[in-house]
């Protein structure tokens, strides 16, 4: 069957380590395209956002840096690697395996290859490579470093295909980005309404629920929350709902390059994200000067209108005490407005080009006042009557200034005029509470090694505004600390209820650089709003533990090095790395760990002053979270062809093991998986593929499943083969003696089941044509066709929507006499 990588992720905590991130897929039905190449269908999702005009205008993102945070990159990648302007590997312990940052960052900046239809909707643009992820899941605390980071290398645009959930500090960061000038998109996630098989139906696909997954999930200016739309232009079945939707882009069978090659089984939201990035870099590209906030408004007010379908829900679920699963009823529509399932609409990357270089160019009306007080909506704007549009469709035609509606908490809106068939620059405004959280009073604060410690009472009672999440014992908060000499650190803390069970005090740490410091703590809301400043805090931030840096080598799957340099007056080194977290000791500066783990752990080691690791520790590593896999399988070298048709090519390919599955690659970027198929695997023509006379390359990789993650082989030799032809068929028309019009005898060939009746007129075009089928009978009349020259017979089989292949064709002339059936002969008089 056909394999679907459709990842995007939801965050999980894991004992061992910080909070992860893990993968879900989006399952979306056949999409059966017009007819022709494979390669040609792959466009699809380019050319749904109009990225094939916007390139055709010159667009391309050249100048612009894109950070893409994901699993990293692969080096192999023709037009793809020599982009990448700066990389950090965060998780530099964790399996090289970069399969779904490969995808996400050639979404984004691959060049185009005919051969495939693979390309990115930024090609011109630079890379910023942050590995925050390994595998199917990523490091939250990671990837907020990583945020910094890109900050730092000077991104633009960050683009994270993963998903999150409500962290008070990763509020701060995204504000923080927002602030200092970068668009920001994240997958909204993956969660619809699929029945899961550990826990049953989804609890969240309730009436009046939303299924929001997404570091998103805050209404900050400038910060995206992406959706995936399938090939019909509605939302797709798994993607996320809720006010936060801000775009949706193509997320079925896209196109991509994973580290092997080319491959059309990327999906998700994930596969959305980076479309929506890379569309920002055009506008950027168009128009440097733009905020974050412009750029997102840009994009909402050009968005195409996305079939308008609300998800159906369930009334009801329960959870059986048995089971311990849940089962639903009564499936109805949503009651929540249009925009929580498609945003804006879907993003049109040439709209969005053509806007921003009007408004470079100055060619644009006055951008609107837009003021809002909760719900309530104000916009306003000097001159005479004007059409108002919100997120690109028509909100009120020809009012007068000021004009008042209500939107919908949480929602982002791109206010836009149109005046006399003039257009104004939009503006974007956010619908939210705005409550400003009160300036934080302290019982009092301290300065540690490289960390300020702020401690406060049970703020959650004296102020409902903050940011906060509250659990069963403890509370989590968010805020920026805004030093004097112009720095902004993100801060996050948490509440504890101990020892009083009815109150809460709460201690916000800020990481700091050694020194002197001096400033004020600002709070934020749920819904992205600095808080009022502190008062000033100043003092010295104390110098801690030297950090050691831990080198790490990747000696094979199942086997992994660290190292690292001796740490001036370290007689020995504590290290830990088993699960349960024991220690052991060395005198060396390196340890070797062999053979696949039971479950991941983390390294750490800490130099200490006497030989047998007591006395003081002189400096310490980070947590350097690792996984041991099984070894991969072979190289396939046994893999030939066992049957060749004309609608599917057989392979015989012998598994290693029987719990393996297969992977395979063709040359025009079909990738498949098969799992439990054992060595028979059948590879037919796609929907409505142009498959005549054309040779393709196969190569195959076989999977070794594990607990903690997938070993692959290395690919095979490539095979080339094609599907078994189908001959012209033959037949005569001629001129009907009955009636104006023709008729048509015709003899298919034995291997089809169907001819194609094409009339063409003198240019050779197609001004008529019925595909017969061969139990329907041979003998057509066709009573409605004017100017006919010629008739064109192609070999069929198959039918939509299950398949449809196409043969070789013949052309013949048009006889101008009767013709007649004899016995099984064709005659024309």
């Amino acid at each position: 069957m056909k394999g679907y990588l459709k990842v995007v992720a939801t965050l999980v905590t894991l004992s061992f380590l910080s909070s992860n991130l893990s993968g879900a897929n989006g399952q979306e039905p056949r999409f059966w395209p017009e007819y022709g190449t494979l390669a040609s269908h792959n466009e699809w999702a380019i050319k749904a956002i109009g990225g094939d005009i916007a390139h055709q205008l010159g667009a391309s993102g050249a100048g612009v840096k894109v950070a893409v945070l994901d699993s990293g990159i692969a080096t192999n990648i023709p037009g793809l690697s020599e982009k990448v302007i700066a990389y950090k590997d965060f998780l530099p312990s964790q399996p090289q395996l970069p399969e779904h940052g490969t995808m996400t960052a050639s979404t984004v900046a691959a060049d185009y290859d005919p051969s495939t239809g693979a390309g990115g909707i930024a090609p011109g643009a630079s890379l910023i490579i942050g590995r925050v992820c390994y595998l199917m899941w990523c490091d939250s605390e990671k990837a907020k470093r990583a945020v910094e980071w890109a900050i730092e290398e000077g991104a633009q645009v960050i683009s994270m295909s993963f998903g999150g959930y409500f962290d008070p500090q990763f509020i701060a960061i995204l504000e923080l980005a927002t602030r200092k000038g970068v668009v920001v998109v994240s997958a909204l996630g993956n969660s619809g309404c699929s029945t899961y098989e550990n826990w049953g139906m989804n609890p969240y696909c309730t009436q009046g629920k939303t299924n929001e997954n997404s570091n998103a999930s805050y209404p900050i200016a400038g910060l995206i929350g992406a959706g995936a739309s399938n090939q019909y232009g509605a939302r797709a079945s798994f993607s996320s709902w809720g006010p936060n939707l801000d775009l949706i882009a193509p997320g079925v069978e896209n196109i991509s390059y994973d580290p092997n090659g080319a491959t059309n089984g990327f999906g998700g939201t994930s596969a959305a994200t980076p479309l929506i990035a890379g569309s920002a870099a055009l506008v950027l590209e168009a128009n440097p000067n733009l905020r974050p906030d412009q750029v997102q408004a840009i994009l909402q007010a050009t968005a195409r209108t996305a079939l308008e379908k609300k998800a159906k829900v369930w009334d009801s679920c329960t959870r059986s005490t048995e089971t311990n699963k849940w089962t639903c009823n009564q499936e109805v529509d949503s009651i929540h407005p249009q925009h929580y399932f498609t945003g804006a609409g879907i993003v049109a990357a040439d709209r969005a080009v053509l806007l921003a270089r009007r408004i470079a160019d100055d060619n644009t009306l006055d951008a609107p006042i837009v003021t809002s007080t909760g719900t309530d909506v104000l916009v306003s704007w000097a001159g005479p009557a004007a059409d108002v549009y919100l997120n690109s469709k028509l909100l009120a035609k020809a009012v007068e200034s000021p004009f008042s509606f209500t939107g919908v908490m949480n929602q982002s809106l791109a206010i836009q005029l149109v005046r006399d068939w003039a257009i104004s620059t939009p503006t974007l405004r956010m619908v939210k509470t705005g409550n400003v959280p009160r300036a934080p009073l302290f019982t009092s604060h301290s300065f540690g090694s490289d960390q300020i410690n702020l401690y406060l009472g049970d703020i959650t009672n004296l102020d409902p505004n903050i940011a906060w999440i509250p659990f069963k014992w403890y509370s989590s908060i968010g805020g920026i600390f805004q030093t004097d000499d112009g720095r902004e650190l993100p801060c996050s803390g948490q509440g504890s209820t101990y020892p009083d069970p009815d109150s809460l005090s709460f201690t916000l740490t800020c990481k700091s650089k050694a020194g002197p410091i001096s400033g004020r703590l600002r709070l934020i809301s749920p819904d992205g709003t600095l808080g009022e400043p502190s008062e000033t805090i100043s003092g010295t931030v104390y110098k801690g533990l030297d950090v050691i840096d831990v080198r790490t080598t990747h000696l094979s799957t199942d086997s992994l090095k660290f190292d690292w340099d001796p740490v001036p007056g370290a007689v020995a080194y504590e290290y830990r790395y088993l699960p349960e977290y024991t220690f052991s000791c060395t005198t060396g500066t390196t340890v070797t760990i062999n053979s696949p783990m039971s479950q991941p752990s983390s390294f750490t080691v800490i130099a200490k002053s006497n030989e047998d690791c007591s006395g003081n520790a002189l400096a310490i590593s980070e947590g350097n979270g690792f996984r041991l896999l099984n070894p991969p399988p072979p190289k396939p070298t046994n893999v030939t062809v066992d049957q060749i048709t004309p609608t599917f090519i057989r392979f015989d390919a012998p598994q290693t093991d029987p719990s393996y599955s297969w992977r395979l690659y063709r040359s025009d970027g079909l990738f498949l998986r098969f799992d439990g198929q054992g060595s028979k695997l059948m590879v037919g023509i796609q929907p409505n593929e142009d498959v005549n006379r054309r040779s393709f390359t196969y190569r195959f990789m076989e999977v070794r499943p594990g607990m903690w993650g997938e070993t692959w082989s290395p690919l095979s030799d490539p095979i080339t083969v094609s599907f078994a032809n189908l001959p012209a068929p033959a037949g005569v028309c001629y001129e009907n003696a009955s009636r104006y019009g023709f008729g048509c005898d015709i003899a298919p060939n034995q291997f089809s089941d169907g001819t194609l009746i094409e009339f063409l007129d003198s240019d050779g075009q197609v001004i008529a044509s019925r595909d017969t089928k061969r139990w329907t009978g041979q003998q057509f009349n066709f009573s409605r066709v004017r100017g006919a020259y010629s008739v064109r017979l192609t070999s069929t089989m198959g039918d939509i929507p299950n398949w449809y292949r196409r043969g070789d064709s013949v052309t013949i002339p048009i006889s101008k006499r009767f013709g007649y059936h004899r016995n099984g002969t064709i005659y024309a008089q």
